[in-house]
């Protein structure tokens, strides 16, 4: 589920409601613009935004649904499935929320943690963990993958953060290997879309 959601747990205005994804989608260009100067046209390369990949975003959203389905068989299994606190807040928000989090929130969100932390905290790191089986990119995408989940904890769900970690070790792991955050950002589209059916449905 978006960050937008944690952060509304009671129903927000309509400015409230657009803050959040605004922000988060503004960032990554705020820093690269203002902070490190760059320039306009280098964004793209910056962010790792490339040509669409269709039959890549959906092999990352398959593989993110089975793996995050059988997280959430083994987090029933031992009691700690808790997706029911996700869907009453869900339940709460309004039809502008509901179209943020499936067109605005995946490219702010994948932009900011995938396009452009995950890239300069292994940067960071390159001298100190180099001899690590993935070196740098292992921490970063641990590190980012942390953040991303605990930004979460607002929904009050011990899976949403679980969840939440998974689904960014998977992302991570992804742009690492393709070099590209569109197929993120289409596989982080897709899932909310679905997520959010299926809690609309059972709330």
């Amino acid at each position: 589920m978006p960050i937008l959601f944690s952060f509304s747990q009671n129903a927000p205005s309509t400015a409230e409601q657009a803050f959040v994804p605004i922000i988060i989608l503004l960032l990554p260009f705020f820093l690269l613009l203002v902070v490190e100067k760059k320039r306009f046209k280098e964004i793209p390369k910056n962010l790792y935004i490339r040509r669409p990949d269709i039959i890549s975003g959906l092999k990352l959203f398959l593989l993110i649904f089975f793996i995050l389905v059988v997280e959430s068989l083994f987090l029933y299994l031992v009691g700690f499935l808790d997706t029911e606190k996700v869907s009453k807040v869900i339940a709460k928000q309004s039809m502008l929320f509901i179209l943020l989090a499936i067109f605005a929130s995946p490219i702010g969100e994948e932009l900011l943690f995938r396009g452009y932390l995950q890239p300069k905290a292994e940067k960071s790191l390159k001298c100190v963990f180099s001899t690590l089986p993935l070196g740098s990119a292992a921490i970063s995408i641990t590190l980012v993958s942390v953040l991303f989940a605990l930004l979460h904890y607002g929904y009050g769900s011990v899976s949403e953060i679980v969840g939440a970690f998974t689904f960014s070790v998977i992302s991570g792991l992804w742009l690492n290997k393709e070099k590209n955050v569109v197929p993120c950002i289409m596989a982080h589209a897709l899932f909310n879309s679905l997520a959010i059916c299926i809690a609309l449905k059972y709330v």
